[in-house]
């Protein structure tokens, strides 16, 4: 689920993996994560996720490290994606993201 809700924070214009960010997302009718995440608990009658931003945290300490991974694997000429470079030097984004809401 942090993917999808981290997808919301993602600038539009953050190749190649862009997202919704900058634009007015209330007016194109796309939820924050959080009422993203209320959707998905209240249909199976869960009453929110305890400690949602541990849980955000992990998942940007995460995303990050494979990045990063990604980003040694095309420094070393072993990526196995044409995009791997791109894909590395998106790895502060999740990290600075992650340190602000620990």
């Amino acid at each position: 689920m942090y993917y999808r809700c981290d997808k919301r924070r993602q600038d539009r214009r953050a190749e190649p993996i862009a997202g919704p960010g900058g634009l007015d997302r209330q007016e194109l009718g796309i939820p924050s994560g959080g009422a993203y995440a209320a959707g998905c608990c209240q249909p199976e009658g869960i009453d929110g996720i305890p400690g949602w931003n541990v849980c955000l945290v992990f998942g940007g300490v995460r995303f990050a490290a494979i990045l990063q991974g990604v980003k040694s694997r095309a420094r070393e000429g072993n990526a196995s994606s044409e995009k791997a470079v791109q894909l590395g030097e998106m790895v502060v984004p999740p990290a600075r993201m992650s340190i602000e809401m620990s």
